[in-house]
């Protein structure tokens, strides 16, 4: 049986769910089919009604059913500040940087660093731990 991107996405909105994070109808959705076996996936997830994770992923689906994120890139936004960017793009050709990660502050970026991939729900329960701590600390 053949995946689709939009079955794809599907179940990492249902399994999100659980994590208490939602597509909000007036942001919504793009999931997009390439030709072939792919898509384009552009979408807003929400934590609670000031906090957010911009989601872009560039997904193939391969002979056997399975997807793979060719290029990512997740953005994380709490009470109107920047607070953390995960990219993959394999078209960089520092490899170093191909898989980075960008620690947001004041609206600057302030370490641009190397990491590993990421999965987005792996993404999706550190987030919840970056929401607290902005908001923490304006509560000290």
């Amino acid at each position: 049986m053949s995946l689709s991107v939009h079955e794809y996405w599907e179940g990492h909105l249902a399994a999100l769910s659980k994590r208490s994070v939602h597509v909000q109808e007036e942001t919504g959705v793009t999931v997009q089919s390439l030709s072939g076996r792919g898509g384009i996936i552009d979408s807003r997830l929400w934590f609670d009604d000031a906090a957010y994770l911009d989601v872009y992923e560039h997904v193939e689906i391969d002979g056997w059913g399975t997807p793979h994120r060719r290029r990512y890139s997740y953005h994380l936004e709490v009470d109107g500040v920047s607070l953390v960017r995960h990219d993959f793009d394999p078209n960089i050709e520092d490899t170093q940087l191909q898989h980075h990660v960008n620690i947001v502050r004041s609206g600057s970026v302030v370490l641009h660093v190397p990491s590993e991939r990421i999965t987005l729900a792996h993404l999706v329960d550190q987030c919840w731990g970056l929401i607290e701590e902005h908001r923490g600390a304006f509560d000290e």
